[in-house]
C-alpha cells in the first residue's frame, strides 16, 4: 500500500501536475507585471521628461537671479 502511494507521488504525471500548480500562477503574475510595465513605461518617460525640464528651468532662473544679484552688488 505504501509503495503504491510513493509510486503515485513519484510518477511523471504527479510531477507535471505539481510543476503546473507552481508555474501557472507565476506565469500569470509575470504577465500582469509585464502588462502594467508596458502601460507605465511611456507615462514614466513623460513624467521624467517634465521633471528634467522643470529642473533645467529652475537652474536657469537661479543662475539668472545670481547674475542679477552680482550686477546689482557690483554697481553699488
Amino acid at each position: 500500500m505504501a509503495s503504491e502511494v510513493i509510486n503515485a507521488l513519484v510518477s511523471p504525471e504527479a510531477a507535471a501536475a505539481a510543476i503546473a500548480l507552481i508555474a501557472v500562477p507565476l506565469a500569470y503574475a509575470g504577465a500582469r507585471a509585464g502588462g502594467s510595465g508596458a502601460h507605465l513605461g511611456p507615462v514614466d518617460a513623460a513624467r521624467q521628461e517634465h521633471k528634467r525640464d522643470a529642473y533645467a528651468s529652475l537652474l536657469y532662473e537661479a543662475d539668472a537671479y545670481a547674475r542679477r544679484a552680482r550686477s546689482i552688488h557690483v554697481d553699488q
